[in-house]
């Protein structure tokens, strides 16, 4: 659900009282007493919450279909650039095993554009790796580096060589 609130919130500019909502109860996933592991810098999650039953540690194994974990942690990506808080980079896991969660990870790692304008732009102008929020400037982000532009036309004309 927080996954699909971000892509409402992407599309409207509606439903960010869902993302935070979401945000806290998907971050609730996450192990207390698993702690992170010496090996890896990402959070570990765990697939059930309650009380008379052990935690069990979530799979991230993405073939042939995404994992929870990394539709988790995508939608808390997401959630963390529109509700405006840090994240950190994360380390690539195996490829053909882990390949949704390496699209995160690339994300995460600054390897992909968050445009900032008033509206939305038609899609078909953007790259794929793409994200946009809503903003008063008109500004395209990439690998921790903004760029201002005067007009749309301007960004769009900058993005082609993408």
């Amino acid at each position: 659900m927080l996954l699909f609130a971000t892509f409402l919130y992407e599309e409207t500019g509606e439903y960010k009282d869902f993302i935070v909502i979401f945000d806290e109860k998907v971050r609730s996933f996450t192990s207390d007493s698993l702690k992170k592991s010496e090996s890896t810098e990402r959070d570990l999650w765990i697939e059930n919450k309650t009380a008379d039953f052990p935690e069990v540690l979530a799979k991230i194994f993405d073939h042939p279909i995404p994992s929870s974990t990394s539709l988790a942690e995508m939608a808390l990506f997401r959630s963390s650039v529109i509700l405006g808080h840090e994240y950190r980079p994360y380390g690539y896991q195996l490829p053909l095993q882990y390949d949704f969660y390496n699209l995160m990870v690339l994300m995460r790692n600054g390897y992909w554009h968050l445009i900032h304008t008033s509206y939305l732009i038609d899609w078909k102008d953007l790259p794929a790796n793409s994200m946009q929020i809503y903003s008063s400037k008109i500004m395209d982000c990439y690998r921790q580096k903004c760029v201002e532009f005067k007009t749309i036309a301007e960004l769009l004309s900058s993005l082609k060589d993408y």
